[in-house]
Protein backbone atom coordinates (compact mmCIF):
# COMPACT_ATOMS: atom_id res chain seq x y z
CA UNK A 1 0.00 0.00 0.00
CA UNK A 2 2.75 2.46 0.69
CA UNK A 3 4.76 1.74 -2.46
CA UNK A 4 1.94 1.96 -4.30
CA UNK A 5 0.72 5.60 -2.75
CA UNK A 6 4.50 6.89 -3.27
CA UNK A 7 4.01 6.12 -6.53
CA UNK A 8 1.15 7.47 -7.51
CA UNK A 9 2.37 11.02 -5.73
CA UNK A 10 6.10 10.26 -7.85
CA UNK A 11 3.60 10.15 -10.94
CA UNK A 12 2.00 13.51 -9.89
CA UNK A 13 5.15 15.44 -9.34
CA UNK A 14 6.85 13.74 -12.19
CA UNK A 15 4.60 14.46 -15.08
CA UNK A 16 1.30 16.21 -13.88
CA UNK A 17 -0.80 13.21 -14.03
CA UNK A 18 -3.48 12.79 -11.31
CA UNK A 19 -3.60 8.86 -10.05
CA UNK A 20 -6.97 7.22 -10.21
CA UNK A 21 -10.04 9.33 -9.15
CA UNK A 22 -13.73 9.25 -8.81
CA UNK A 23 -13.97 12.83 -9.95
CA UNK A 24 -13.40 12.99 -13.90
CA UNK A 25 -10.38 14.48 -15.29
CA UNK A 26 -12.18 15.44 -18.45
CA UNK A 27 -15.85 16.08 -18.78
CA UNK A 28 -16.41 15.78 -22.26
CA UNK A 29 -19.97 16.95 -23.85
CA UNK A 30 -20.36 16.01 -28.03
CA UNK A 31 -23.62 17.87 -29.54
CA UNK A 32 -25.07 16.58 -32.09
CA UNK A 33 -26.99 19.40 -34.32
CA UNK A 34 -30.49 18.30 -34.60
CA UNK A 35 -30.53 14.83 -33.41
CA UNK A 36 -33.41 13.50 -31.78
CA UNK A 37 -34.27 10.98 -29.39
CA UNK A 38 -36.49 9.23 -31.99
CA UNK A 39 -33.50 8.74 -33.86
CA UNK A 40 -31.66 6.79 -30.93
CA UNK A 41 -33.96 4.59 -30.78
CA UNK A 42 -35.09 3.95 -34.24
CA UNK A 43 -32.24 3.91 -36.15
CA UNK A 44 -30.32 1.88 -33.23
CA UNK A 45 -30.80 -1.09 -35.47
CA UNK A 46 -28.24 0.24 -38.22
CA UNK A 47 -25.54 0.75 -35.13
CA UNK A 48 -25.76 -2.52 -33.04
CA UNK A 49 -24.05 -2.47 -29.93
CA UNK A 50 -21.46 -0.11 -30.80
CA UNK A 51 -23.85 2.60 -30.80
CA UNK A 52 -21.93 6.10 -31.18
CA UNK A 53 -18.50 4.91 -30.44
CA UNK A 54 -20.02 2.29 -28.19
CA UNK A 55 -21.24 5.09 -25.69
CA UNK A 56 -24.68 3.86 -25.55
CA UNK A 57 -23.79 0.74 -24.26
CA UNK A 58 -21.87 2.34 -21.13
CA UNK A 59 -24.56 5.00 -20.37
CA UNK A 60 -28.05 5.94 -19.11
CA UNK A 61 -29.89 7.40 -21.90
CA UNK A 62 -32.60 9.93 -20.92
CA UNK A 63 -35.13 11.87 -22.38
CA UNK A 64 -34.95 15.66 -22.24
CA UNK A 65 -36.52 18.70 -23.50
CA UNK A 66 -36.33 22.30 -24.40
CA UNK A 67 -39.18 23.51 -22.85
CA UNK A 68 -39.01 26.93 -25.10
CA UNK A 69 -40.19 27.69 -28.36
CA UNK A 70 -37.10 29.10 -29.93
CA UNK A 71 -35.44 25.31 -30.71
CA UNK A 72 -32.80 26.85 -32.60
CA UNK A 73 -28.99 26.74 -32.58
CA UNK A 74 -27.60 29.49 -30.73
CA UNK A 75 -30.66 28.92 -27.99
CA UNK A 76 -29.97 25.83 -27.31
CA UNK A 77 -26.20 25.64 -27.35
CA UNK A 78 -26.52 29.05 -24.80
CA UNK A 79 -29.11 26.53 -22.55
CA UNK A 80 -26.26 23.61 -22.45
CA UNK A 81 -23.75 26.25 -21.77
CA UNK A 82 -25.27 28.41 -18.81
CA UNK A 83 -28.31 26.14 -17.67
CA UNK A 84 -30.67 29.03 -18.60
CA UNK A 85 -33.71 29.60 -20.87
CA UNK A 86 -33.11 33.25 -22.84
CA UNK A 87 -34.96 35.38 -20.74
CA UNK A 88 -32.04 34.86 -18.55
CA UNK A 89 -29.20 33.83 -20.78
CA UNK A 90 -30.47 36.83 -23.40
CA UNK A 91 -29.93 34.67 -26.59
CA UNK A 92 -33.73 35.08 -27.67
CA UNK A 93 -32.60 34.18 -31.41
CA UNK A 94 -29.98 33.43 -34.31
CA UNK A 95 -30.61 36.83 -35.53
CA UNK A 96 -31.80 39.58 -33.32
CA UNK A 97 -32.65 43.18 -32.67
CA UNK A 98 -30.11 45.49 -30.73
CA UNK A 99 -30.45 48.81 -30.16
CA UNK A 100 -28.13 49.81 -32.52
CA UNK A 101 -29.80 47.35 -35.22
CA UNK A 102 -30.12 44.30 -36.08
CA UNK A 103 -27.57 41.51 -35.88
CA UNK A 104 -26.11 38.23 -35.92
CA UNK A 105 -26.18 36.99 -32.67
CA UNK A 106 -22.23 36.49 -32.16
CA UNK A 107 -21.33 39.13 -33.77
CA UNK A 108 -19.24 41.73 -32.36
CA UNK A 109 -16.94 44.08 -34.78
CA UNK A 110 -14.18 44.65 -31.90
CA UNK A 111 -13.34 40.64 -32.12
CA UNK A 112 -12.31 40.41 -36.06
CA UNK A 113 -11.78 36.79 -37.13
CA UNK A 114 -7.90 36.21 -37.55
CA UNK A 115 -6.41 37.25 -40.28
CA UNK A 116 -9.66 39.25 -41.57
CA UNK A 117 -10.18 42.69 -41.19
CA UNK A 118 -13.47 42.70 -42.31
CA UNK A 119 -15.61 44.31 -39.17
CA UNK A 120 -19.04 42.35 -39.81
CA UNK A 121 -16.97 39.11 -39.19
CA UNK A 122 -16.00 39.74 -35.70
CA UNK A 123 -17.26 37.00 -33.27
CA UNK A 124 -17.87 36.51 -29.74
CA UNK A 125 -19.95 35.31 -27.00
CA UNK A 126 -20.34 38.70 -25.22
CA UNK A 127 -24.34 38.37 -26.29
CA UNK A 128 -24.40 35.83 -23.59
CA UNK A 129 -26.00 38.06 -20.23
CA UNK A 130 -25.03 34.85 -17.48
CA UNK A 131 -21.88 32.79 -16.56
CA UNK A 132 -21.49 29.02 -18.55
CA UNK A 133 -20.27 26.20 -17.35
CA UNK A 134 -16.75 26.64 -18.43
CA UNK A 135 -16.81 30.45 -16.94
CA UNK A 136 -17.77 28.84 -13.37
CA UNK A 137 -14.61 26.16 -14.03
CA UNK A 138 -12.12 28.73 -15.14
CA UNK A 139 -12.68 30.77 -11.84
CA UNK A 140 -12.64 27.84 -9.40
CA UNK A 141 -9.32 26.90 -10.97
CA UNK A 142 -7.69 29.76 -11.52
CA UNK A 143 -7.42 29.63 -14.58
CA UNK A 144 -5.84 26.61 -14.89
CA UNK A 145 -8.45 24.09 -16.09
CA UNK A 146 -8.58 24.26 -19.65
CA UNK A 147 -11.64 25.01 -21.34
CA UNK A 148 -12.36 24.74 -25.28
CA UNK A 149 -15.08 23.93 -27.91
CA UNK A 150 -14.73 22.92 -31.73
CA UNK A 151 -17.73 22.76 -33.67
CA UNK A 152 -18.95 23.27 -37.48
CA UNK A 153 -21.00 26.59 -36.50
CA UNK A 154 -19.44 29.71 -34.87
CA UNK A 155 -22.66 30.23 -32.42
CA UNK A 156 -22.26 27.01 -31.15
CA UNK A 157 -18.54 27.18 -30.43
CA UNK A 158 -19.01 30.65 -29.13
CA UNK A 159 -21.75 30.14 -26.75
CA UNK A 160 -20.41 27.18 -24.86
CA UNK A 161 -16.78 28.24 -24.39
CA UNK A 162 -18.01 31.33 -23.18
CA UNK A 163 -16.59 34.16 -21.75
CA UNK A 164 -13.27 32.87 -19.93
CA UNK A 165 -13.35 29.77 -22.49
CA UNK A 166 -9.28 28.78 -23.82
CA UNK A 167 -10.49 28.27 -27.77
CA UNK A 168 -13.65 28.84 -29.30
CA UNK A 169 -12.84 26.90 -33.04
CA UNK A 170 -15.35 26.83 -35.83
CA UNK A 171 -15.30 26.28 -39.62
CA UNK A 172 -15.98 29.07 -41.64
CA UNK A 173 -17.91 27.61 -44.91
CA UNK A 174 -16.75 30.91 -46.81
CA UNK A 175 -12.87 31.15 -45.76
CA UNK A 176 -13.07 27.14 -45.95
CA UNK A 177 -10.75 26.41 -43.03
CA UNK A 178 -11.04 26.40 -39.55
CA UNK A 179 -10.96 29.91 -37.74
CA UNK A 180 -11.99 31.81 -34.51
CA UNK A 181 -11.63 35.44 -33.02
CA UNK A 182 -9.25 38.04 -31.46
CA UNK A 183 -11.48 37.45 -28.36
CA UNK A 184 -9.37 34.30 -27.50
CA UNK A 185 -6.42 34.80 -29.40
CA UNK A 186 -4.40 37.42 -30.99
CA UNK A 187 -3.26 35.79 -33.83
CA UNK A 188 -4.01 31.83 -35.77
CA UNK A 189 -1.62 29.10 -33.36
CA UNK A 190 0.85 27.46 -35.42
CA UNK A 191 -0.75 24.28 -34.95
CA UNK A 192 -4.13 25.33 -36.45
CA UNK A 193 -2.77 26.83 -39.25
CA UNK A 194 -0.74 23.87 -39.63
CA UNK A 195 -4.30 21.69 -39.18
CA UNK A 196 -5.78 23.77 -41.95
CA UNK A 197 -2.77 23.74 -44.15
CA UNK A 198 -3.34 20.12 -44.49
CA UNK A 199 -7.01 20.10 -45.01
CA UNK A 200 -6.75 22.34 -48.46
CA UNK A 201 -10.05 23.34 -50.46
CA UNK A 202 -8.64 20.88 -53.27
CA UNK A 203 -8.93 18.04 -50.86
CA UNK A 204 -12.45 19.34 -49.59
CA UNK A 205 -13.33 19.07 -53.53
CA UNK A 206 -12.05 15.47 -53.58
CA UNK A 207 -14.51 14.19 -51.61
CA UNK A 208 -17.89 12.14 -52.75
CA UNK A 209 -20.28 11.43 -50.99
CA UNK A 210 -21.80 7.81 -51.28
CA UNK A 211 -23.98 5.67 -49.58
CA UNK A 212 -22.15 4.12 -46.43
CA UNK A 213 -24.26 0.56 -47.32
CA UNK A 214 -26.38 -0.49 -49.84
CA UNK A 215 -29.64 1.73 -50.09
CA UNK A 216 -31.82 -1.08 -49.64
CA UNK A 217 -30.45 -1.53 -46.03
CA UNK A 218 -31.93 1.72 -45.23
CA UNK A 219 -35.23 1.28 -46.64
CA UNK A 220 -36.71 -0.28 -42.78
CA UNK A 221 -35.84 3.41 -41.62
CA UNK A 222 -36.16 5.44 -44.26
CA UNK A 223 -38.03 7.00 -47.28
CA UNK A 224 -37.15 6.61 -50.90
CA UNK A 225 -34.01 8.37 -51.91
CA UNK A 226 -34.90 11.95 -53.88
CA UNK A 227 -38.77 12.09 -52.42
CA UNK A 228 -40.59 15.42 -52.58
CA UNK A 229 -39.44 18.07 -50.44
CA UNK A 230 -35.70 17.67 -50.51
CA UNK A 231 -33.84 21.08 -50.92
CA UNK A 232 -30.72 21.13 -53.18
CA UNK A 233 -27.96 22.98 -51.83
CA UNK A 234 -25.10 24.27 -53.33
CA UNK A 235 -25.22 21.92 -56.58
CA UNK A 236 -25.20 18.77 -54.78
CA UNK A 237 -28.65 17.37 -55.68
CA UNK A 238 -31.39 15.61 -53.81
CA UNK A 239 -30.12 11.92 -55.04
CA UNK A 240 -26.85 9.91 -54.21
CA UNK A 241 -23.89 10.02 -55.05
CA UNK A 242 -23.01 13.63 -53.88
CA UNK A 243 -20.08 15.15 -55.76
CA UNK A 244 -18.19 17.83 -54.73
CA UNK A 245 -16.23 18.07 -58.02
CA UNK A 246 -19.10 18.46 -59.54
CA UNK A 247 -19.38 21.26 -62.15
CA UNK A 248 -22.59 22.44 -60.87
CA UNK A 249 -20.39 22.81 -57.01
CA UNK A 250 -19.42 26.30 -57.71
CA UNK A 251 -15.00 26.08 -56.10
CA UNK A 252 -15.81 29.47 -54.20
CA UNK A 253 -19.21 27.46 -52.43
CA UNK A 254 -17.20 24.04 -51.72
CA UNK A 255 -16.08 25.14 -47.84
CA UNK A 256 -20.11 25.68 -47.69
CA UNK A 257 -21.20 22.54 -49.81
CA UNK A 258 -19.05 20.35 -47.53
CA UNK A 259 -20.69 21.34 -44.58
CA UNK A 260 -24.15 19.29 -46.00
CA UNK A 261 -22.38 15.98 -46.33
CA UNK A 262 -20.84 13.93 -43.50
CA UNK A 263 -17.46 15.11 -44.10
CA UNK A 264 -18.38 17.92 -42.17
CA UNK A 265 -18.53 16.58 -38.43
CA UNK A 266 -15.12 14.31 -39.67
CA UNK A 267 -13.63 17.74 -40.13
CA UNK A 268 -14.31 18.59 -37.12
CA UNK A 269 -13.67 15.75 -34.96
CA UNK A 270 -10.17 15.83 -36.39
CA UNK A 271 -9.73 19.48 -35.41
CA UNK A 272 -10.57 18.29 -32.29
CA UNK A 273 -8.74 15.62 -31.34
CA UNK A 274 -5.59 18.29 -32.36
CA UNK A 275 -6.97 20.41 -30.32
CA UNK A 276 -7.30 17.94 -27.22
CA UNK A 277 -3.76 17.93 -28.15
CA UNK A 278 -1.87 20.94 -28.54
CA UNK A 279 -4.58 22.64 -25.42
CA UNK A 280 -3.33 19.41 -23.14
CA UNK A 281 -6.15 18.24 -22.31
CA UNK A 282 -6.32 15.89 -19.41
CA UNK A 283 -2.46 16.54 -18.34
CA UNK A 284 -2.37 17.88 -14.96
CA UNK A 285 -4.39 17.98 -11.68
CA UNK A 286 -7.41 20.57 -12.66
CA UNK A 287 -10.04 18.86 -14.81
CA UNK A 288 -11.22 20.10 -18.18
CA UNK A 289 -14.02 20.94 -20.12
CA UNK A 290 -14.59 20.13 -23.62
CA UNK A 291 -17.47 20.65 -26.02
CA UNK A 292 -17.87 18.98 -29.41
CA UNK A 293 -20.34 20.19 -31.83
CA UNK A 294 -21.04 18.32 -34.62
CA UNK A 295 -23.45 20.37 -37.14
CA UNK A 296 -23.37 18.54 -40.18
CA UNK A 297 -25.83 16.02 -39.01
CA UNK A 298 -28.20 19.50 -38.80
CA UNK A 299 -27.52 20.79 -42.05
CA UNK A 300 -28.37 17.22 -43.73
CA UNK A 301 -31.34 17.48 -42.15
CA UNK A 302 -32.52 20.85 -43.01
CA UNK A 303 -31.50 19.70 -47.30
CA UNK A 304 -32.98 16.02 -46.87
CA UNK A 305 -35.38 15.89 -43.69
CA UNK A 306 -35.47 13.08 -40.76
CA UNK A 307 -36.48 10.45 -42.91
CA UNK A 308 -33.84 10.62 -45.70
CA UNK A 309 -31.43 7.91 -46.78
CA UNK A 310 -29.22 10.75 -46.29
CA UNK A 311 -29.59 11.27 -42.95
CA UNK A 312 -29.69 7.81 -41.97
CA UNK A 313 -26.46 7.07 -43.30
CA UNK A 314 -24.75 10.39 -41.69
CA UNK A 315 -25.96 9.27 -38.27
CA UNK A 316 -23.75 5.58 -39.30
CA UNK A 317 -20.88 7.64 -40.15
CA UNK A 318 -20.94 9.80 -37.59
CA UNK A 319 -20.90 6.67 -34.95
CA UNK A 320 -18.06 5.63 -36.53
CA UNK A 321 -15.94 9.12 -36.77
CA UNK A 322 -17.18 9.17 -33.21
CA UNK A 323 -15.59 6.09 -32.04
CA UNK A 324 -12.05 6.84 -34.37
CA UNK A 325 -11.98 10.02 -32.25
CA UNK A 326 -13.03 8.85 -28.35
CA UNK A 327 -10.28 5.88 -29.70
CA UNK A 328 -7.55 9.03 -29.66
CA UNK A 329 -9.00 10.59 -27.14
CA UNK A 330 -8.54 7.64 -24.52
CA UNK A 331 -4.92 7.54 -25.34
CA UNK A 332 -4.39 10.90 -23.31
CA UNK A 333 -7.06 10.29 -21.13
CA UNK A 334 -8.18 7.35 -19.66
CA UNK A 335 -11.51 5.77 -19.95
CA UNK A 336 -12.05 5.59 -16.57
CA UNK A 337 -10.54 9.40 -15.59
CA UNK A 338 -13.44 10.35 -18.33
CA UNK A 339 -17.27 11.82 -17.80
CA UNK A 340 -18.98 11.97 -21.77
CA UNK A 341 -22.31 13.34 -22.55
CA UNK A 342 -24.22 13.58 -25.76
CA UNK A 343 -27.24 15.35 -26.44
CA UNK A 344 -28.49 17.97 -28.91
CA UNK A 345 -29.43 21.66 -29.29
CA UNK A 346 -32.98 20.80 -30.68
CA UNK A 347 -35.12 18.45 -32.24
CA UNK A 348 -36.66 19.15 -36.24
CA UNK A 349 -39.76 18.50 -37.72
CA UNK A 350 -40.25 16.62 -41.39
CA UNK A 351 -40.85 17.69 -44.20
CA UNK A 352 -44.20 18.39 -45.01
CA UNK A 353 -44.48 16.54 -47.85
CA UNK A 354 -43.79 13.42 -45.68
CA UNK A 355 -46.68 14.22 -43.50
CA UNK A 356 -48.50 15.24 -46.66
CA UNK A 357 -48.57 11.89 -48.30
CA UNK A 358 -50.06 10.41 -45.22
CA UNK A 359 -52.89 12.98 -45.06
CA UNK A 360 -51.51 14.57 -41.77
CA UNK A 361 -51.97 18.21 -42.17
CA UNK A 362 -49.25 20.31 -42.88
CA UNK A 363 -47.47 23.17 -45.14
CA UNK A 364 -44.78 26.04 -45.79
CA UNK A 365 -45.68 29.20 -44.49
CA UNK A 366 -44.13 31.81 -46.13
CA UNK A 367 -42.90 34.42 -44.06
CA UNK A 368 -43.06 37.03 -46.07
CA UNK A 369 -46.93 37.13 -45.86
CA UNK A 370 -46.43 37.31 -42.01
CA UNK A 371 -44.87 40.78 -42.01
CA UNK A 372 -46.93 41.99 -44.96
CA UNK A 373 -50.07 41.03 -42.96
CA UNK A 374 -48.91 42.77 -40.21
CA UNK A 375 -47.31 45.78 -42.01
CA UNK A 376 -50.91 46.06 -43.73
CA UNK A 377 -52.83 46.11 -40.56
CA UNK A 378 -51.00 48.45 -38.89
CA UNK A 379 -50.69 50.48 -41.82
CA UNK A 380 -54.58 50.18 -41.72
CA UNK A 381 -55.22 51.36 -38.21
CA UNK A 382 -52.09 53.26 -37.16
CA UNK A 383 -51.00 55.16 -40.81
CA UNK A 384 -48.45 54.11 -43.29
CA UNK A 385 -45.14 53.30 -42.48
CA UNK A 386 -42.41 51.03 -42.79
CA UNK A 387 -43.60 48.91 -39.44
CA UNK A 388 -41.45 45.63 -39.68
CA UNK A 389 -37.91 45.79 -38.55
CA UNK A 390 -37.12 41.74 -38.15
CA UNK A 391 -39.00 39.05 -38.12
CA UNK A 392 -36.39 35.81 -36.55
CA UNK A 393 -39.00 33.22 -35.28
CA UNK A 394 -40.35 33.55 -33.14
CA UNK A 395 -40.14 36.73 -32.26
CA UNK A 396 -41.41 39.42 -34.77
CA UNK A 397 -39.63 43.11 -33.95
CA UNK A 398 -41.20 46.61 -34.94
CA UNK A 399 -39.28 49.16 -35.85
CA UNK A 400 -37.19 50.43 -32.84
CA UNK A 401 -37.83 54.33 -33.73
CA UNK A 402 -41.66 53.20 -33.22
CA UNK A 403 -41.07 51.81 -29.61
CA UNK A 404 -44.14 54.00 -27.40
CA UNK A 405 -46.23 54.63 -30.42
CA UNK A 406 -48.07 51.92 -30.16
CA UNK A 407 -49.88 50.59 -27.26
CA UNK A 408 -50.34 46.99 -26.46
CA UNK A 409 -53.85 46.67 -27.53
CA UNK A 410 -52.67 47.81 -31.15
CA UNK A 411 -49.57 45.44 -30.95
CA UNK A 412 -51.90 42.99 -29.76
CA UNK A 413 -54.27 43.15 -33.13
CA UNK A 414 -51.21 43.20 -34.94
CA UNK A 415 -50.25 40.03 -33.50
CA UNK A 416 -54.00 38.09 -34.48
CA UNK A 417 -53.35 40.01 -38.01
CA UNK A 418 -50.18 38.19 -38.01
CA UNK A 419 -52.55 34.29 -38.20
CA UNK A 420 -52.05 33.87 -41.77
CA UNK A 421 -52.95 30.12 -43.04
CA UNK A 422 -50.63 27.75 -41.69
CA UNK A 423 -49.84 30.28 -38.79
CA UNK A 424 -50.76 28.50 -35.54
CA UNK A 425 -50.33 30.97 -32.04
CA UNK A 426 -49.80 34.47 -32.00
CA UNK A 427 -49.03 36.87 -28.58
CA UNK A 428 -48.00 40.28 -28.13
CA UNK A 429 -44.76 40.25 -25.70
CA UNK A 430 -46.62 42.86 -23.77
CA UNK A 431 -49.77 40.62 -23.16
CA UNK A 432 -47.63 37.22 -22.47
CA UNK A 433 -47.54 37.80 -18.60
CA UNK A 434 -51.24 37.91 -18.54
CA UNK A 435 -51.31 33.99 -19.90
CA UNK A 436 -50.42 31.66 -16.87
CA UNK A 437 -51.67 28.77 -19.15
CA UNK A 438 -48.72 25.96 -19.26
CA UNK A 439 -49.31 26.13 -22.95
CA UNK A 440 -47.59 29.76 -22.97
CA UNK A 441 -44.61 28.49 -20.72
CA UNK A 442 -42.10 28.02 -23.74
CA UNK A 443 -43.17 31.97 -24.68
CA UNK A 444 -42.70 32.85 -21.73
CA UNK A 445 -38.83 31.33 -21.73
CA UNK A 446 -37.87 33.41 -24.57
CA UNK A 447 -38.99 36.70 -23.03
CA UNK A 448 -36.00 38.96 -22.35
CA UNK A 449 -37.22 42.42 -21.60
CA UNK A 450 -34.44 44.04 -23.51
CA UNK A 451 -34.09 42.29 -26.61
CA UNK A 452 -37.54 40.06 -27.37
CA UNK A 453 -39.79 40.65 -30.22
CA UNK A 454 -42.86 42.55 -29.92
CA UNK A 455 -44.94 39.64 -31.48
CA UNK A 456 -44.57 35.86 -30.73
CA UNK A 457 -45.35 33.74 -33.81
CA UNK A 458 -45.14 30.09 -34.13
CA UNK A 459 -46.63 27.95 -37.09
CA UNK A 460 -49.19 24.53 -36.99
CA UNK A 461 -47.96 21.67 -35.76
CA UNK A 462 -45.91 20.40 -39.11
CA UNK A 463 -46.17 23.51 -40.74
CA UNK A 464 -42.31 25.11 -41.71
CA UNK A 465 -41.61 28.66 -41.99
CA UNK A 466 -40.10 29.51 -45.94
CA UNK A 467 -37.60 32.49 -45.89
CA UNK A 468 -38.44 32.86 -49.42
CA UNK A 469 -34.89 32.44 -50.14
CA UNK A 470 -32.68 30.20 -52.83
CA UNK A 471 -33.06 27.33 -50.78
CA UNK A 472 -35.89 25.96 -51.02
CA UNK A 473 -37.87 22.95 -49.45
CA UNK A 474 -36.19 20.97 -46.99
CA UNK A 475 -36.95 20.81 -43.02
CA UNK A 476 -36.80 23.16 -40.28
CA UNK A 477 -37.23 23.76 -36.43
CA UNK A 478 -38.16 26.37 -33.88
CA UNK A 479 -41.16 25.52 -32.45
CA UNK A 480 -42.26 24.68 -29.33
CA UNK A 481 -43.91 21.39 -30.19
CA UNK A 482 -41.89 17.83 -29.54
CA UNK A 483 -40.56 17.45 -32.95
CA UNK A 484 -38.71 20.24 -31.93
CA UNK A 485 -38.35 20.10 -27.95
CA UNK A 486 -37.46 16.38 -27.94
CA UNK A 487 -33.58 15.62 -27.28
CA UNK A 488 -31.20 12.21 -26.28
CA UNK A 489 -29.52 13.18 -22.78
CA UNK A 490 -26.54 10.59 -22.69
CA UNK A 491 -25.10 10.30 -19.64
CA UNK A 492 -21.25 8.61 -18.93
CA UNK A 493 -20.45 9.00 -15.85
CA UNK A 494 -17.77 7.58 -13.38
CA UNK A 495 -19.37 4.74 -11.02
CA UNK A 496 -18.98 7.46 -7.98
CA UNK A 497 -22.47 9.40 -9.73
CA UNK A 498 -25.55 7.65 -9.86
CA UNK A 499 -29.18 8.96 -11.48
CA UNK A 500 -31.65 9.18 -8.86
CA UNK A 501 -34.88 7.67 -9.87
CA UNK A 502 -37.19 10.35 -10.87
CA UNK A 503 -34.69 11.41 -13.32
CA UNK A 504 -34.52 8.26 -14.97
CA UNK A 505 -38.30 8.24 -15.22
CA UNK A 506 -38.34 11.47 -17.29
CA UNK A 507 -38.59 13.74 -19.20
CA UNK A 508 -35.76 15.88 -17.68
CA UNK A 509 -35.27 19.72 -18.47
CA UNK A 510 -32.33 20.53 -20.77
CA UNK A 511 -31.96 23.50 -18.00
CA UNK A 512 -30.39 20.94 -15.72
CA UNK A 513 -27.65 19.88 -17.78
CA UNK A 514 -25.30 22.72 -17.18
CA UNK A 515 -25.82 21.61 -13.33
CA UNK A 516 -24.87 17.99 -14.02
CA UNK A 517 -21.44 19.26 -15.84
CA UNK A 518 -20.94 21.41 -12.55
CA UNK A 519 -21.32 18.65 -10.36
CA UNK A 520 -19.11 16.13 -12.20
CA UNK A 521 -16.46 19.59 -12.06
CA UNK A 522 -17.22 20.08 -8.45
CA UNK A 523 -17.68 24.02 -8.94
CA UNK A 524 -20.39 26.03 -8.63
CA UNK A 525 -23.46 25.78 -10.91
CA UNK A 526 -23.81 29.04 -13.59
CA UNK A 527 -25.25 32.13 -12.47
CA UNK A 528 -28.65 31.66 -13.55
CA UNK A 529 -28.40 27.89 -13.34
CA UNK A 530 -31.22 27.14 -10.46
CA UNK A 531 -32.71 23.84 -11.53
CA UNK A 532 -31.04 20.45 -9.94
CA UNK A 533 -27.98 18.49 -11.26
CA UNK A 534 -28.81 14.89 -12.55
CA UNK A 535 -26.01 13.18 -10.67
CA UNK A 536 -25.48 12.86 -7.30
CA UNK A 537 -22.04 11.65 -6.19
CA UNK A 538 -22.24 9.03 -3.38
CA UNK A 539 -20.27 9.76 -0.45
CA UNK A 540 -17.86 7.73 0.95
CA UNK A 541 -18.35 6.28 4.14
CA UNK A 542 -15.51 6.39 6.68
Amino acid sequence: MLVSALSNALLVVALGVAPPSSEPRLVLVVVVDQLRLEEMHRLAPLLGPDGFGGLEARGTLLDARYNTVNTETGPGHATISTGAYANDHGVVANTMMFPEGRRYVVQDSSAPLWGVAEPKSGRSPRVLKVTTVGDQLKLASGGKSRVLSVTGKDRSALLTAGSAGDLALWWDGDLQRFVSSTFYAPQEPGWVRAFNDAHPPASLSAFTWEPHRPLAQFSAYTRADDAPGEGPRYGLGTSFPKVLSSPAVKPETVGQAVRITPKADSLVLEAAAAAARELGVCTDLAPDLMFVGLSGYDLIGHAYGPYSVERADSYVRLSQDLKAFLTDLEKRCPRDQMAIILTSDHGVSPLPEDAESLRIPSGRVRMNAVMQAVDAHLDATSGPNDWVALFSPPHLWLRPSLKGELGCEAIEAAARAARVPGVGRTVATCRLQTLANPVWLPFHHVVDEERSGHLLIEPKPHWLWDDGGTDTGGADHGTSFLTDQRVPLLIIAPPAYRIPQPWLDGPVDMRQLAPTLTTLLNVTPPSAAHQPSLLVKERRRK
